[in-house]
């Protein structure tokens, strides 16, 4: 049984058009190219993430060191994402019989610029026609429709990643597919923490067994039974192990928030400074100082000594620090008895 993504061999650099024939909502799957291999997938393969049995995908095709004989897609990018342009065969049809060879391996369609990298931004205007713009991490503004991610509607300062496309009816601005709600990561339990060491470790849904230290949360502690939403890596200190990188949020009922990091949920704060450039410091109720960008609450000015609410989350850029994910100005929620971590 797998335990999560296995290391592997590259065996050539062309991408090619498969179907995803299952798939496991902990996060992998296999999919079936017209040669009639059956390649292993793992949502890290693609960012994160579900698929769709019946999808079609593009992937390259290397060799599976942990399983020798068997495949691994990686590289994958979803059809959606590619560039509208024809394939040299005609469209793949999914097997029902026997899985036979069938033929020479076909290159696939070369996608748009900067397509298949998922992306993390903030909604910023959304119309109840269906259709909005998000402030893309990069600083790209794109264009978002509803069919980007099914059905319902997006909030503005809701966070979000997408694979950014140009906009093949605006040329020269760029157009979001592929929404997922959301900050980019991985979801995972926290099974184990100790407090005097400041570390423990995370069950990752695909199986794998994570390592965590308190800077990757920015300091605190967490929760045993927390479900969080992290970002993963190799552990480099334990060869074929893994560690957290960065816990991006946590995920539970806020009934149950009596302690642990004080992610997800509102905290109030106040307006220390902001400079016009769009970015400033808050400081909240409890007594931290987060840093705060113009794009976590869409456009516009904050003023010192304003009163504002905020979702805190680590600062990818400065290890230790904190930063506002979403803010939002004098009349929106201020929880009450945010507390510091620790």
């Amino acid at each position: 049984a797998r335990s999560g993504p296995a290391p592997v061999a590259p065996v050539g650099g062309d991408r090619m058009e498969g179907v995803v024939r299952e798939w496991n909502p902990r996060g992998f799957g296999f999919v079936l190219f017209p040669d009639g291999r059956r390649a292993y997938v793992h949502h890290s393969f693609m960012g994160g993430g579900n698929l769709a049995e019946g999808e079609c995908v593009f992937a390259t095709l290397v060799e599976d060191v942990k399983n020798p004989g068997k495949w691994a897609a990686m590289d994958l990018v979803r059809k959606e994402a590619l560039a509208p342009q024809p394939l040299t065969a005609g469209p793949l049809a999914v097997p029902t019989g026997p899985i036979l060879p069938a033929g020479p391996i076909l290159p696939m369609a070369q996608p748009d610029a900067g397509a298949g990298e998922r992306l993390e931004g903030v909604v910023t205007e959304w119309s109840e026609r269906g259709y909005g713009f998000l402030q893309v991490s990069d600083g790209r503004r794109a264009y978002v429709h509803v069919s980007a991610f099914g059905t319902g509607d997006l909030a503005p300062g809701e966070v979000v990643n997408v694979i950014v496309v140009e906009d093949p009816q605006s040329p020269g601005k760029w157009q979001a597919r592929a929404l997922q709600r959301g900050p980019l990561g991985e979801d995972g339990v926290v099974v184990e923490w100790r407090r005097e060491g400041g570390f423990g470790f995370v069950a990752m849904e695909d199986g794998r067994r994570a390592y965590v230290h308190r800077s990757a949360l920015g300091g605190g502690d967490l929760r045993v039974g927390a479900r969080l939403r992290v970002q993963t890596r190799p552990d480099g200190r334990n060869p074929g192990k893994w560690s957290v990188a960065s816990v991006r949020t946590e995920v539970h009922d806020p009934a149950e928030a009596d302690e642990g990091v004080g992610f997800q949920r509102p905290c109030g704060a106040v307006v220390l400074d902001w400079d016009l450039r769009g970015y400033g410091f808050v400081q909240t109720d409890d007594g931290r100082r987060v840093y705060v960008h113009h794009s976590s609450f869409g456009s516009g000015n904050l003023n010192a000594g304003e009163r504002v609410s905020v979702v805190i989350i680590p600062d990818q850029r400065n290890p230790g620090k904190l930063m506002a994910q979403t803010l939002a100005r004098d009349g929106g929620l201020v929880a009450e008895g945010c507390r510091a971590p620790g």
